[in-house]
């Protein structure tokens, strides 16, 4: 087929394209979709915190961790598994408490508490996380205690959300999905009005 009628057929698809709400629909929908499925992924399926916890005192505050909402707790029996859990991103941070914290508390001194986390967790979860614990040690207290973390980052610090994961995606898929469209709707309309053969005569 020469570059002419080609370019004829292409010319007259748009032209008369943007006429028809079919067409436009076409157009528009990777944009649509991407935006809802991106808030979907985005909102709903937001990933949990996730604390790690190494406890050598059998501390009371450990059943406080897992009783509490808005994050998921595991346990390990050494410190070196949950530092490799933290640096893959198993969890997104983790802490050790050390034998005889909960004499600390009961003494009304400040604990220091290390936590470390993984350069791929989000920054809400980091606050999260923070803001818990200190909540947490407050309550078990009994008094307002302050609390200090030290704060150390392990692995790479480059975390991806899950719109950012899945985003890319969805936006090629649709895309695919709209071409066969296309490409459906010109041969349709090429069948009723014949285009190709008066470009032909």
């Amino acid at each position: 087929m020469k570059l002419r009628i080609v370019t004829s057929i292409i010319s007259k698809d748009v032209h008369q394209g943007l006429r028809s709400s079919m067409f436009i629909f076409i157009l528009v929908s990777p944009f649509i979709y991407t935006f809802i499925l991106g808030m979907v992924f985005g909102g709903f399926m937001q990933d949990q915190a996730s604390l790690g916890i190494v406890d050598l005192g059998d501390s009371d505050l450990v059943p406080l961790m897992k009783g509490s909402e808005g994050w998921t707790v595991r346990i390990y029996s050494t410190e070196s598994s949950l530092t490799k859990a933290v640096e893959i991103n198993v969890v997104d941070a983790g802490i050790v408490l050390v034998d005889g914290f909960d004499g600390i508390l009961l003494q009304g001194q400040s604990p220091e508490m290390t936590i470390k986390f993984s350069g791929k967790s989000y920054a809400s979860n980091r606050l999260i996380i923070q803001n818990t614990l200190s909540k947490l040690v407050r309550g078990m207290a009994g008094q307002e205690v302050p609390v200090s973390f030290n704060v150390t980052v392990l692995g790479s610090e480059k975390a991806l959300t899950m719109r950012d994961r899945v985003t890319p995606f969805i936006f090629l898929a649709v895309i695919m999905v709209s071409g066969y469209f296309l490409t459906s709707l010109g041969i349709v309309e090429e069948r009723e009005e014949r285009t190709f053969s008066a470009v032909s005569v």
